[in-house]
């Protein structure tokens, strides 16, 4: 009988900047983060003596790292968060240094101690000091059911609370444990990270600073969760959405009046779903234009522009664009810096895989 076959180990990388070039430094942190946020230096300081370093393990369908690094600002627009196409939280707590800024239209300041969420489909934009911290990226449907579909994004435990201690503690010896784990041992220490998240949510909830816009952001996830389900339902109109939530339709357009409306909302949905088929079919087992068809395009040539001015690419680029997992050479910055961004690209591969079937 052969023998049992030893579980694959937890793929892990390393950049720090110190042992390249300083001319590079900012290129190869920028390309790190890029699929997260697109990073600005401090003004005040020295684009030459810019540092950081990451130290990232890769856990399946999710990321835990820890970062250090100089003062910066971190920003996440609605375009960002399109292109890059992640549908996961963020989970963060901070050993040294704070952010100040805003999740959307909240301010949001934030410091050692802290334990933050945030959702990468929503804009974020903070000025960060000079810091370390333990973050954790994780699905979407890891976390949002157990908190029954609330708006979460910007939440914060304060320092000093049992929750965040909790919490904080966790993120930092799953960091620190996640080299030596199997990748079963992994996802249930990201269940219950999600988990933590869940019993600590009144906590979270309460340090939203606008309860009305709490609410406008818990219908439109309603409404959102709806679309995902519905978006090759021809019947998926504005008419349709107001009747079953029972609302106007210029509530319903106030909703989604960042994105020019309902409507068009939809559409970029439908094309956000098309580019995930298509990126988990290489082998082409459907047509461009049945894809197109099948999400309520009227023709290909149609489908193809809207889904070049969303995402600066033509169909056919996109076509099995899903990577497996990257490995990190050792030794090698340049190569390093890429393969952490290809991990953070790669979370959302389960989701596209999901979507294709």
């Amino acid at each position: 009988m052969p023998p049992p076959t030893a579980p694959p180990p937890i793929a892990r990388a390393a950049l720090d900047l110190a042992a390249l070039p300083p001319v590079e430094r900012l290129d190869r942190w920028r390309e790190a983060l890029e699929p997260i946020f697109e990073i600005t230096p401090d003004p005040s300081c020295d684009g030459a003596a810019f540092s950081g370093a990451i130290a990232a393990a890769h856990l399946g369908d999710a990321l835990v790292s820890q970062v250090r690094s100089g003062p910066q600002l971190f920003a996440r627009s609605r375009a960002h968060a399109r292109r890059t196409g992640l549908d996961h939280f963020m989970i963060q707590t901070f050993r040294h240094g704070r952010h100040d800024g805003a999740c959307g239209d909240n301010p949001v300041h934030r410091g050692r101690g802290d334990v933050w969420v945030l959702d990468l489909a929503q804009e974020t934009r903070t000025q960060a000091s000079r810091f370390v911290n333990i973050t954790l990226i994780v699905p979407r449907d890891r976390v949002l059911p157990l908190i029954k579909g609330s708006e979460i994004h910007g939440a914060t435990l304060r320092s000093g609370t049992a929750a965040a201690r909790l919490i904080a503690n966790h993120l930092e010896t799953l960091a620190v444990a996640a080299p030596e784990l199997t990748l079963a041992e992994a996802a249930a220490a990201v269940d219950a990270a999600g988990l933590m998240i869940a019993g600590a949510w009144t906590g979270l909830r309460e340090s939203r600073p606008e309860v009305g816009a709490a609410v406008r952001a818990t219908a439109r996830r309603t409404v959102c969760d709806y679309i995902d389900r519905h978006l090759a339902d021809g019947r998926l109109t504005p008419e349709r959405l107001s009747r079953l939530f029972r609302m106007s339709r210029a509530t319903l357009y106030r909703l989604f009046e960042d994105e020019g409306g309902v409507v068009a909302y939809i559409s970029g949905r439908r094309l956000d779903r098309c580019r995930a088929l298509l990126a988990a079919d290489p082998a082409r087992e459907r047509t461009i234009g049945e894809i197109a068809f099948s999400h309520g395009f009227a023709s290909e040539a149609h489908f193809s522009r809207a889904f070049r001015r969303r995402f600066g690419m033509a169909p056919r680029e996109a076509r099995g664009s899903i990577r497996e997992t990257p490995s990190a050479p050792p030794g090698d910055m340049p190569s390093t810096a890429r393969a952490i961004a290809e991990w953070i690209a790669t979370l959302r591969r389960q989701r596209l895989r999901l979507a294709a079937g």
